[in-house]
């Protein structure tokens, strides 16, 4: 993930919210000393790259002030997902390319630990994609892992999160929760509850409703059937139900055959686009009767890719050895388009 300064500098701020402070021209050359002695700019050069801790944004005699600090103050208005679900190369094209596909939610909401604001979400197949900004004495301690409900269901079905620190008071949290057997297509009414600080539950949590839709996405969202069966020298099989492809990922269903203690190995797939490329594997469970991987497009046109299994050891602790194993002569095609 960039850095705040980047992402700050390539995201769109709703003013709207702030009273608008007018300043006289003495106020302004004022302000512009005091930032200048801040920065230690001794005298004019040409060429020369001006970095600061303060964000100065004008317009039109107006001047707001943002630190690092009261980034979580902000409602942000896009960028974070990008950073997350992207590649660098396609968020510096364009750092709107999700919107389409995203729900705006802009909540903020303070309690005795800090202030929260729920920037952005987006539901894609399979899963729930939050961005979330924190600024508070509990920013650096609290779980990125809000309790969810969907349609008053409690979803627990796991996932993972990118906690990002800026400084000892504010943080930027995308998580992404594993939600199955969800209709895209539906509105759906979605509450998030953050509640965890320092491994404890807090009286006064941060608690976010809203609704969203994935319909944009689920319109060119494709699945293919595969059921293809691997057989590893040991015996062991998966087997590969199919492929979910949506415009920011593709998924890859698999189960793994038989009785848990037979597992002996975890087994997992590389996926190659048509040109041989790597896909970037995003997020992953495995070593379950409902495996999945999920590897990043980067809303690149992929036809079809080329999956390759390979294992790692299937045990934990003492029984665990390091084994890695690649079986090319396994590998399949799966034709996307």
């Amino acid at each position: 993930m960039k850095s705040v300064y980047d992402i700050f500098n390539n995201t769109n701020i709703d003013t709207s919210e702030y009273d608008q402070m007018e300043l006289s021209e003495f106020e302004k050359r004022q302000i512009k000393h005091r930032v200048l002695e801040k920065i230690g700019v001794k005298k004019k050069t040409h060429n020369n790259k001006l970095v600061s801790c303060i964000a100065i944004v004008v317009m039109g005699g107006t001047i707001l002030f943002s630190s690092p600090s009261a980034i979580a103050k902000i409602p942000i208005v896009g960028a974070f997902l990008e950073q997350y679900m992207l590649s660098d190369e396609e968020t510096n094209k364009d750092l709107a390319v999700l919107k389409p596909y995203k729900t705006m939610v802009g909540q903020s909401i303070t309690n005795e630990y800090g202030t929260m604001v729920l920037n952005e979400v987006l539901l894609d197949e399979g899963r729930l994609v939050i961005s979330a900004t924190i600024n508070g004495n509990a920013a650096n301690d609290i779980s990125p892992f809000p309790s969810i409900q969907i349609d008053g269901k409690e979803i627990t079905e796991g996932g993972g999160a990118i906690k990002d620190i800026i400084d000892e008071d504010s943080s930027i949290l995308i998580t992404s929760m594993v939600v199955n057997d969800i209709s895209l297509i539906d509105e759906h009414h979605i509450k998030l509850s953050y509640k965890t600080v320092n491994n404890k539950i807090i009286e006064s949590p941060w608690e976010f409703e809203f609704k969203a839709s994935g319909e944009v996405l689920a319109n060119e969202t494709t699945e293919i059937e595969i059921n293809q069966s691997i057989k590893l020298e040991n015996g062991q099989q998966v087997q590969v139900e199919k492929v979910v492809e949506s415009p920011v990922s593709i998924t890859v269903y698999y189960e793994m055959v038989g009785a848990l203690e037979t597992w002996e190995y975890d087994v997992q797939f590389k996926a190659f686009d048509e040109n041989g490329e790597e896909l970037v594997m995003e997020s992953a469970k495995t070593m379950a009767k409902d495996s999945h991987m999920r590897y990043k497009t980067n809303l690149k046109e992929i036809s079809k890719i080329t999956l390759v299994p390979f294992y790692t050891s299937g045990y934990e602790g003492t029984k665990k050895e390091d084994i890695y194993k690649e079986h090319p002569e396994k590998s399949f095609e799966v034709k996307l388009k």
